[in-house]
This record gives structure tokens, sequence and C-alpha cells, in this order.
């Protein structure tokens, strides 16, 4: 179910505001179609190697086959994995030192769960589980030893799975068992080998985690706060900290979740429309949070960073219905790659941005129109764009919206802080609340522009 909200807008007011400060998340993105062959690109998983290569398992619609690609000779060559049956589905993806690929699928017509390996230097395909309909969701990780961990969805129990073969041989465990859970799981691993598992509890509609750093399974309820927990996907800092990306059913909104406090801590990233389906998270260095995800709403492929201090969003494709099945990774320069499908065209697609580090001088303050009319008990919305000279983005600058006690009776506001987006856009929300004329006043970098609100 796609549940949408609504916002009575009466008035549009832009105003440009002048001011220096740094660009810290403008980014330039890149995107390119990697397989056009006939509806491709389902599940997509992506990794990079030590070089910055890319490489993508996926799923072929058409053909019922796992696919690979990678672009590690300069362009991209594609590559079919596993053509026995309808195989390929819930696709995961992990590389060695060497760049050897190891992915996790779905094998749809025997109910399996599958691994694929080219180490050898040709593909080699081995069934993992076959007990009962398993290997939905599937998430892949290796050790620095090569060893493969793979987490997963047991559809005949309603269980989530964890299979390794670090003892030389597969062997496969359940880790919740708890009525219907284990969709959407997403795996990670510290530089011990211990595994942390972020996954969706539909029965409950719960985000859970669980880990074995203990030496035995512990499961945890990281937020239960309505329906929340859908596309889920973890990353872990060098100290074992969790961070987890996932969809909000109930509100529609894309949320995040860390232990690095010591204590789950969730907060929501994106309610702009339908958002947060398909999320794919990963950390810098600094273990700021970047994560891609599909906006239904609108159709678009997003991007979300923590990296100013303060969420802030971006749409990095929005060419037709695009960014189902998202999947994202950093480069030791901190550059972000992105696989997803376009379900306009039927192809899978690829995103690369380049960080601007400078930073952006900005030039002019307008406004218009200077005021602002409304009815009371109703909204107008007022968009504060912040442009720099020569068209550099003025991303990531906040913008503080402030009204004086006289006015603060007749109006008021929401947020009263943003953050500008990549268009240099940042949205605030008037109400009337009594008759009467009011005054409001935005700054930024320590520079103010002020315009009137009339309630009619």
């Amino acid at each position: 179910m796609i549940y949408k909200r609504f916002l009575i807008g009466l008035y549009i007011v832009v105003i440009n505001i002048a001011l220096a400060a740094p660009n810290t998340f403008a980014d330039s993105w890149t995107k390119e179609t990697v397989d056009s062959d006939l509806f491709v690109g389902w599940n997509s998983s992506l990794a990079l190697d030590t070089s910055g290569n890319a490489h993508i398992s996926y799923y072929d619609t058409t053909q019922g086959d796992l696919k690979y690609s990678t672009n590690s000779s300069g362009s991209w060559v594609t590559t079919t994995v596993d053509r026995t049956g309808n195989v390929g589905k819930h696709t995961s993806i992990a590389l060695d030192t060497s760049g050897n690929a190891y992915i996790s699928y779905y094998d749809v017509t025997n109910g399996d769960l599958k691994y694929a390996i080219n180490g050898s230097g040709s593909w080699v395909t081995v069934t993992v589980d076959e007990s009962g309909d398993v290997g939905y969701d599937t998430s892949i990780a290796l050790d620095t030893s090569g060893n493969a961990y793979i987490s997963y969805y047991d559809v005949t129990n309603g269980d989530l799975k964890y299979a390794t073969n670090a003892s030389g041989s597969w062997v496969t465990t359940t880790v919740d068992s708890s009525e219907v859970t284990g969709w959407n799981t997403s795996l990670a691993l510290d530089t011990s080998g211990n595994a942390y598992i972020s996954y969706y509890d539909a029965t409950n509609g719960d985000l859970k985690y669980a880990t074995n750093t203990s030496g035995s399974w512990a499961t945890t309820i990281v937020d239960s706060n309505g329906d929340v927990g859908g596309y889920t996907s973890i990353a872990l800092d060098t100290s074992g900290n969790a961070y987890i990306s996932y969809y909000d059913v109930t509100n529609g909104d894309l949320k995040y979740a860390t232990n690095a406090s010591g204590s789950w801590i969730a907060a929501t990233v994106d309610n702009n429309g339908d958002v947060g389906y398909y999320t794919s998270i990963a950390l810098d260095t600094s273990n700021s949070a970047y994560i891609s995800y599909y906006d239904a709403t609108q159709g678009d492929l997003k991007y979300a960073a923590n990296a100013s201090g303060s969420w802030v969003a971006t749409t990095v494709d929005s060419d037709g219905d695009v960014g189902l099945y998202t999947s994202t990774a950093l480069d030791t320069s901190g550059n972000a790659y992105i696989s997803y499908f376009d379900n306009t065209k039927g192809d899978l697609k690829y995103a690369v941005n380049t960080a601007q580090s400078a930073e952006c001088d900005l030039a002019s303050i307008t406004a218009s129109p200077s005021k602002l009319t409304i009815k009371n008990k109703e909204s107008g919305i007022v968009t504060v764009t912040v442009e720099g000279k020569d068209g550099c983005l003025a991303e990531g600058v906040t913008v503080k919206a402030k009204l004086d006690k006289a006015s603060g009776k007749k109006i008021s506001v929401s947020p009263e802080e943003e953050t500008t987006d990549a268009d240099g856009n940042a949205t605030f929300t008037f109400t009337g609340n009594k008759k009467g004329n009011a005054k409001a006043s935005f700054t930024a970098g320590g520079l103010t522009k002020k315009i009137t609100v009339k309630v009619k």
C-alpha cells in the first residue's frame, strides 16, 4: 500500500540569500545504462573493488537468469552467471581482496538458496540450503579469509536464517523463529567475523536486529513505532556500532537508526512524500551515513547524507520511473556509486557522484513577493533558495526561520531550521492562527531577509 500525504500550499515565496558558506554536500551525478536487454536490473547489488571499479549482480526478469556486470575493463561487460531454471532473484554481492565476486541469490524454480563465485576464472554455482522454500532477501558478506556469510528468509517456516562456509562446508542456522520474521535482511561483519543482521518482523511490523557477538544469537527490537522496518540496510563502523536505513510503512518515510551512542536512536530522514523504498546505506571514514532509496510519490532515485551534521536529501535521477532496487557503495575518496532499476525503460542503471569540497561564494538576496497572504487556519509554503556565483550549488547551508513575540501569536512556522538541498532550496510552512499582520525573518550565514505575512 502506498501512503500519500498532502499539504495545503496557498502561496509560494522564493527568497534568494547571499552569503559565503561551505558547500558540504554539492554533488555532480553522472548516470548511465549498464544493461538494457529486455527488462533487467531487479534486485541489483553493488560492490566496489580496491581500484573503485563496480561489480553488480542482478536479476534478468525476462530470461529468469542471474546476471553480473562490471566496468573493471574500462567499459561494461555483462555475463549470465546462472540460467538453470528461474534463478537470480534477491541477489547480493561481495568481493574479496583480489576482486573476485561472490553472489548469494534465490532459485525460484527449486525454492533454494544458491551461491556463485568466479575466483577460479569461471563461474561456479552451489546450492547452499534446500530445506523448504528458502533464500529470499539474501545478504552476503566476506571475512578477511574469504569465507562467506549469508542472511536470508525462510519462506516455509517464516524464519530468519543464516549460512556460512567458514568451517569448510556450509552450515545453516535459524536466527529468529518468532512468528513471521526475517524479511528484507541485511548483513554486515565486524573485523572479528561477528555477524550483525537487520531485518523486518512482518508479524509485528517492527525493525529488528540480531548479532552473534556473544557466541550465540541475540535479537533486539530497534523500532516498533508503527509499522516500520521494511527494506532494511545495515552498515558498521570500525567499533562495531550499527547504522540501519529502513522504510516506515505507516508514515511513508525514510528512517535511520544507530546504536553508536550505546542505545538505539531512530530518526526520520525524509518525509517528503512516500519515500524510503529499497534503501541502501554506506558509511564514510568519519561514520557519516549515505543512503540511496526510491521515492514512490515522484518515481525518483534519491540520496540522503548527514555529513553536514543534519540530513540533506537530493534527487539523483528523475527521468521516468527510476530508483527501484538501489544499492550504494562509497570509494576511499567518499564518492558514491549507486546501481538501480529503471522501471520505465526496463534497464539496469548506474549513477556516480563527484563531491565538491570547495567553498561556494554566494551572491544575492531577493524576495518575491515581499508579502505572503494566507487565510486563518490555512497554510502557505515558503521556499528559501540559496544561490552562489558561477552557478555553484549552495547545498548544506542552514537557514533559520524566526518570528517575533507579537507575530508568534498570529502565525506559526515549521520547521524552525532547515538545510538547503542539492538545488539550494529549504522549505518552510506558515500557518495562520489569528487575523492580522505578522513578520518573519530568515537568517543564514549571518545575513537576514524579512518578509511580511498577512492572515485574512
